[in-house]
């Protein structure tokens, strides 16, 4: 069968495609009373609007060679099989363009001839769908041999498969020409044992019986934690803004800098946990509860001191008007902290739960010193902190008995897993639609124009939009994006992002985010989850951030029929107390959520998948969780370390004007003291100088436990980059055996705030980067396939949080294509996907030492590094699931 274009008036099919009314024509006739439909072609084909091109036509086809049919070639301008006579069949050619097409008349007569098998040879499955409409409950198949969104080479086999079941004859021999191969006469042979020190293990790296056993972790014994739920506190309040990806490692520079004390730069083996005191209430006789309140220029006096203090930048720097995000990059973290030592200053109200209440919450949004100044003063919330002759005592970390030190709990191992749920609780359309302004946005396969039909007839005006128009969206009452259901190379993020931030800020009430990996969010099904990675970690921020707007993504089967889609669209649309998630096939609802799944404890961890002789890749540069994680493999295995990072290889000198300088705080005094004046140039050189510190101490860490080290400065945004990265690793060592993604970027803004090129910059270092590596990596020739591919991610995109559009996205598409069969096995190896929860401070990652206290005092855990590191090992070593989320024990979760 060949595609017809769309059916007119006379043997129309069963349905017309109708567009949204959006082009001007089909309102001004919709205004005089003339019902419309807009049908997608370029030009009134089958019609006496082109019937002088049949003329042209037949000229052409006088001189064409032609010949009898071999077979029943039927016409859909006759509804019959196509005449013999060589003038016949010009005619008939010559005619058909002018004249309606008869597609239904043609299938019937096909039918009655006794034709029961229709094969839709060309794109799409238009024509099949048409004929199970025309025939109805008859017997027939109709096979479709390209369908959008699937593989080609696995379509045809799926259609030679369906042909064959239906008694269709064929040979399949050709399928099989030239892929016969000789097996080699003997295995290759391998070392019997492997001999590491006091240790001996076989070839497979398992130790032998009756020998030594490594070292393993023994699991403390914990008392059971009460019912409490932590995990909304521990995302909301850990994520909130996220400073940095990769902050300086205090550990590791203090063992640089030679000092005496301070956290050592090894992590410790996981101490047991200890119970969490109590948090210390204010009491009514302390001394932040019974002095009168502050003056404004008190009030303004001890905020300019603390920002100094936290900062480290002089006061005489500190106008009171700078925005402290974007003039002094004093981000949202920070400003909790500065907020957080101010309310144990001036006794802000506190409650149980510490610091953190909503008094301080709110403190933590304002941009500038004046503002908090201002709204302290509004509400009369401060209470004295200062004695009576108005001094104020500078600003510190609280004293040791004022809140305890954070437990070290075991990590929690959670998967996120496909569960299904009942129907959807939804209210009758007739009583949600009529009157609503809803934009479509079209989707190229029919979806749109059967979810505009079926809108209309419940009363909705409806526009329907291309995806390059999706920004004219903003106004209306609702928006259903189908754009990711076209079929791309790349993510409709962040491309889409600017449209979809202005939907958002302009009041939108309905936000309809449609994806197609089959209804059951790509875990088991074909269909290719690229166009739409990272929506879902999106419409779970959007949703935090933007209450009033009903936020929906929806996971539907693309192969499925438009109006079924359309249908299961319209009851998400009209049910806005469902999951935010969803998934919609063969009548089944799923969503997704996280489950409890501890790893099997076994007597030994089984063997990793790589050995002394390995090499890894690691990218995100030699800091923060990235470093913890090379040196961890390292001092298991002794492989080859090769570490990608965009920070430039430093020098082993340092200014000796800034070496006493050990955190970022100090550095910015230093640095002002040396002449530089403007915030920017400070916090670059900050910056700069923290990072080649980081680099150069973990460099030298490595160096004395892997086989070897090697520093790459590339960016992963850069497919050629990480190519020639790749080349090189492979050239020099003939092999690439394992690649752990950590690179990432953080920018954080609500997204009213957001700029379409931070959340890109956001998004592409972590989805591209993944995707670089995979590509690059997959290629290996003649060279060992590589055994996985891990990529870190972050909590944010399982459960969305505020501030962090971009990172949720990011790291929830990463979880999408780990996860996707699509696109994972496209790698040779293992594709492991690792959701981190909060690291500690001493990790060098985005908890603070003043937030974990913060944590602590409110019972959050955050996760110890040698835990962490030895979770990820494990999962390495069991090889089991593509999505893990890792966070700190004795956390809740739903």
């Amino acid at each position: 069968m060949s595609r017809p274009p769309p059916p007119r008036a006379r043997g129309r099919a069963p349905a017309a495609a109708r567009g949204g009314g959006g082009a001007a024509g089909g309102a001004a006739l919709r205004d005089a009373g003339i019902r419309a439909e807009r049908i997608p072609v370029a030009c009134a084909f089958h019609s006496e609007v082109v019937a002088a091109a049949a003329d042209a036509l037949a000229s052409e086809l006088a001189a064409a060679s032609v010949t009898e049919p071999a077979i029943p070639v039927w016409s859909n301008t006759t509804a019959s099989p196509y005449p013999v006579e060589e003038a016949s069949v010009r005619a008939l050619l010559a005619r058909q363009l002018a004249e309606p097409v008869r597609f239904a008349e043609q299938i019937e007569a096909m039918y009655a001839s006794g034709v029961r098998t229709f094969v839709e040879a060309g794109p799409g499955r238009v024509l099949t769908g048409l004929v199970g409409r025309i025939l109805g409950d008859r017997p027939h198949t109709a096979v479709p041999i390209d369908i959008v969104g699937e593989h080609g080479l696995a379509r045809l086999l799926h259609a030679l498969g369906e042909l064959a079941v239906a008694g269709v004859p064929f040979d399949p021999e050709p399928l099989f020409a030239g892929r016969a191969s000789a097996l080699p006469a003997e295995p290759p042979r391998r070392a019997g044992w492997l001999v590491d020190g006091h240790l001996v293990r076989t070839a497979d790296g398992v130790p032998v019986a009756g020998g030594l056993l490594p070292a393993r972790r023994v699991t403390p014994v914990r008392a059971a934690p009460e019912a409490v739920d932590r995990r909304e506190d521990a995302v909301l309040e850990y994520l909130r803004g996220a400073r940095e990806l990769v902050a300086a490692q205090r550990d590791v520079l203090l063992g640089y800098l030679g000092a005496e004390a301070g956290p050592r730069a090894v992590p410790e083996p996981l101490p047991e946990p200890q119970a969490v005191p109590a948090p210390v209430r204010v009491d009514s006789d302390s001394p932040a509860a019974g002095h009168p309140s502050l003056t404004p220029d008190q009030l303004l006096d001890a905020v300019l001191e603390i920002v100094h203090v936290r900062t480290g930048y002089p006061r005489e720097m500190l106008d009171p008007t700078l925005d402290l995000e974007a003039d002094l990059s004093v981000d949202s973290i920070k400003r909790v902290e500065i907020i957080g030592a101010l309310a144990d200053r001036i006794g802000l109200p506190r409650g149980a739960d510490g610091p953190a209440d909503s008094a301080v919450e709110e403190l933590s949004r304002l941009k500038t010193i004046g503002g908090i100044v201002d709204w302290i003063v509004t509400r009369d919330a401060a209470a004295e902190a200062v004695p009576a002759d108005g001094s104020v005592r500078a600003s510190g970390p609280p004293a040791p008995e004022e809140v305890a030190e954070a437990p070290v709990p075991l990590p929690d191992r959670l998967l996120v897993e496909v569960a299904p749920i009942g129907p959807a609780n939804t209210r009758d359309p007739a009583d949600v639609l009529p009157g609503l302004r809803l934009a479509v946005v079209d989707d190229g396969l029919g979806v749109a124009a059967a979810l505009a039909a079926a809108l209309e007839s419940h009363g909705a005006e409806v526009r329907t939009l291309h995806p390059d128009r999706l920004a004219d969206a903003a106004g209306a009452d609702g928006v259903v994006d189908l754009s990711a259901l076209r079929p791309a190379p790349a993510p409709v993020l962040p491309e889409n992002f600017a449209a979809l931030r202005d939907i958002l800020t302009e009041g939108t009430h309905r936000l309809l985010l449609v994806t197609g990996r089959g209804g059951d969010f790509g875990r088991t099904g074909s269909p290719d989850p690229v166009p739409g990675a990272g929506l879902y970690g999106f419409a779970r921020t959007a949703a935090i951030e933007h209450p009033g707007t009903a936020v929906r993504a929806v996971d539907v089967d693309p192969k499925d029929r438009p109006e079924r889609i359309a249908a299961h669209l319209i009851a998400e649309l009209c049910a806005p107390e469902e999951p935010l998630v969803i998934g919609c096939t063969n009548g089944t609802r799923n969503t997704l959520r996280t489950v409890s799944a501890p790893l099997p404890v076994t007597e030994a961890m089984p063997s990793l998948p790589i050995g002394r002789d390995a090499v890894v890749l690691l990218t995100g540069g030699a800091r923060g969780i990235t470093a913890r994680t090379a040196l961890a493999l390292a001092r298991t295995t002794g492989c080859h370390i090769e570490v990608v990072g965009r920070t430039s290889r430093p020098e082993q000198a340092e200014d000796p004007a800034v070496g006493h300088a050990y955190d970022r705080v100090s550095l910015r005094a230093a640095l002002f003291a040396k002449g530089l004046r403007t915030p920017a140039e400070i916090e670059n050189e900050a910056t700069r100088i923290l990072a080649a510190r980081e680099v150069r101490a973990t460099l030298a860490a490595l160096n004395s436990t892997a086989a070897s080290v090697r520093y790459h400065v590339a960016d992963v945004t850069d497919a050629e980059a990480v190519r020639a990265v790749v080349r090189d690793i492979r050239t020099r060592h003939g092999r690439l055996d394992g690649i752990v993604h950590g690179a990432g970027t953080i920018e954080d803004r609500r997204l009213a705030d957001k700029d379409p090129a931070s959340f890109a910059r956001v998004f592409a270092t972590k989805v591209d980067g993944a995707r670089h590596l995979a590509h690059a990596a997959a290629d290996h020739g003649e060279d060992p396939a590589p055994a996985f591919l891990a990529l870190f991610g972050s909590v944010a995109g399982v459960f969305g949080n505020r501030g962090q559009a971009d990172y949720a996205a990011a790291n929830e598409a990463l979880d999408t294509l780990a996860t996707n069969p699509a696109w994972s096995r496209r790698f040779p190896g293992r594709v492991l996907s690792v959701d981190w929860g909060p690291w500690a401070a001493e990790a060098g990652g985005m908890v603070t030492p003043e937030l974990e206290r913060m944590y602590a005092s409110r019972g959050i855990p955050v996760l110890d590094p040698a835990a962490g590191t030895a979770a990820f090992l494990a999962e390495l070593a069991h090889r089991t699931e593509g999505q893990v989320v890792l966070m700190a024990g004795e956390t809740s979760h739903g």
